[in-house]
């Protein structure tokens, strides 16, 4: 035991107790369905992620984890499409081309063990896992102009969706 400069013990924690912790506190995450979330490293790239690739257009791709379905994925993409469009000043979008596929791969399940002051991961399982993935191109319009066949009310969309993929 140490005590620090304002009175606070401070203890040895066995790298065992750390482990534990962080499995904890990381494996809820990794079981449930990808939400609305920006992709990262953090998330292992799963969520949505735009580009622009025109003056008015944009690329909306959103990859979902092995728990989420391709409708889920789906909405996702079509929530950031309307949220990009609001965010660009603009009231309306139009899809003009999608696409939608499956990332096969294989995942390793990893059990900790610990001994000696050293702590291993040991490979129990692999598995396959499939994760969806949609692409949307979107193209949006100012606010005012004439509304096109086809095209959607950003503020409808994010109304309808929103609340559904919680």
């Amino acid at each position: 035991m140490v005590t620090g400069g304002m009175g606070f013990v401070l203890r040895w924690i066995p790298p065992t107790a750390v482990v534990l912790f962080m499995s904890l506190i990381l494996l809820p995450s990794c079981s449930a369905p990808t939400g609305y979330v920006r992709a990262n490293v953090w998330n292992e790239k799963h969520g949505w992620r735009d580009q622009q690739i025109g003056p008015d257009e944009f690329s909306v791709v959103v990859q979902g984890n092995a728990y989420t379905s391709a409708e889920r994925v789906a909405r996702i993409a079509l929530l950031r499409a309307a949220h990009l469009t609001l965010e660009q000043g603009r009231s309306r979008f139009e899809i003009f081309d999608r696409a939608s596929s499956n990332r096969s791969h294989d995942i390793m399940t990893t059990v900790p063990v610990s001994g000696g002051g050293l702590t291993v991961f040991v490979p129990v399982e692999t598995r396959k896992v499939s994760e969806p993935i949609a692409v949307l191109l979107i193209r949006v319009f100012p606010v005012g102009a004439q509304p096109k066949d086809g095209s959607l009310d950003a503020r409808t969309v994010v109304a309808a969706l929103e609340n559904a993929l919680d």
